[in-house]
């Protein structure tokens, strides 16, 4: 328990890029900081180093409607909310993946981590709850509900600007 609750969060890779630092605002002039807020102030731990910390997990942590298309198939009332995903550690995403497990044999000393690292680059994304997107332009698109007005917002973003949020994303 210990070491899973002080594992830290890979760092940002580079947040002072010009382009992240372009990224950044068009993130906030869609108004994705209204639920992914960037920073949180942690409460009491058992582990001091935890406590009254700023952390910055792109979440607030509460349920939202996330409009019909992410509806759940159940009937029940609550089927279209759901718990605002964190986005910190986004670009880690694809490396969690175990689509390389054939290429890098476990104890295979020849195997390096830009080796590694250069394959997970390519291995495929699932966001959203349940792994539906593929990309993250498909896991805005699918918002609906309360997010709604971000989507209609990012749908008239130019090509340019799109690629710029994503650069952002890609840093946390």
């Amino acid at each position: 328990e210990a070491y899973v609750s002080l594992l830290g969060v890979p760092p940002r890779t580079n947040p002072e890029a010009p382009d992240v630092v372009l990224g950044e605002k068009i993130f906030h002039s869609l108004n994705c900081q209204q639920c992914h807020i960037p920073k949180l102030r942690t409460g009491d731990s058992k582990f001091p180093e935890l406590s009254n910390q700023t952390i910055q997990p792109f979440t607030d942590l509460l349920l939202h409607d996330m409009g019909e298309g992410l509806r759940d198939e159940s009937t029940a009332p609550l089927a279209s909310m759901w718990r605002t995903a964190p986005l910190w550690a986004l670009k880690n995403k694809r490396h969690a993946a175990d689509d390389q497990t054939e290429t890098f044999r476990s104890g295979d000393i020849h195997v390096t981590y830009r080796d590694t690292q250069n394959a997970a680059n390519k291995n495929p994304i699932q966001l959203l709850h349940d792994g539906r997107a593929r990309s993250i332009a498909e896991a805005i698109l699918w918002h609906g509900g309360e997010a709604e007005s971000s989507v209609n917002a990012y749908n008239a973003l130019s090509k340019k600007e799109r690629t710029l949020l994503e650069v952002y994303l890609w840093d946390l």
